[in-house]
C-alpha cells in the first residue's frame, strides 16, 4: 500500500504494476483513474465541516488546507468553499496551504493571535 507526497511520481509504481506487483494508493491517491485505490469520503467530509462551522454561524472562519498540489487537498478544498458559498456567502474564508507540520503550526499561531478569530478548520497533516 502506497499514500503519495506532492513530489511522488508514478513510473517506479507503474514499473511494479507491470511486473506483476499489486499497487494498491490509500487515502492521497492519483488522478490516474485505472489505478487501484482506497479513499475516504473526501468530499462528504468537507461538506460536513463546512456545513457544522456555518451552523455555529461563524462569518470570519481561519482555514488550514494541506499541500495545493495534492487531489485530496482540491478535493476538499473546492468541496467545502462551495457549501459556504451555497449555504453562507457572505462568511469570510481565510485559506491557507501549509506543506508540512510547522508551516501548519505556524500558521495556527498567526490565525490565534488575531483577536477575531473564533474557530479554525484544519485539513492539513
Amino acid at each position: 500500500m502506497i499514500s503519495i507526497t506532492p513530489c511522488s511520481s508514478n513510473d517506479p509504481f507503474q514499473k511494479l504494476e507491470e511486473a506483476g506487483i499489486p499497487v494498491i494508493f490509500f487515502d492521497k491517491v492519483p488522478e490516474v483513474k485505472t489505478c487501484n485505490k482506497v479513499c475516504l469520503a473526501d468530499e462528504e467530509a468537507a461538506i460536513f465541516a463546512a456545513s457544522t462551522i456555518i451552523k455555529y454561524n461563524k462569518k470570519q472562519v481561519p482555514d488550514v488546507f494541506g499541500n495545493h498540489e495534492l487531489s485530496i487537498t482540491q478535493k476538499r478544498l473546492h468541496a467545502f468553499a462551495r457549501e459556504f458559498e451555497k449555504q453562507a456567502p457572505d462568511t469570510k474564508l481565510f485559506i491557507r496551504h501549509c506543506n508540512n507540520s510547522t508551516e501548519a503550526l505556524n500558521v495556527t499561531l498567526d490565525f490565534c493571535s488575531r483577536n477575531t478569530v473564533d474557530n479554525i478548520f484544519a485539513m492539513s497533516d
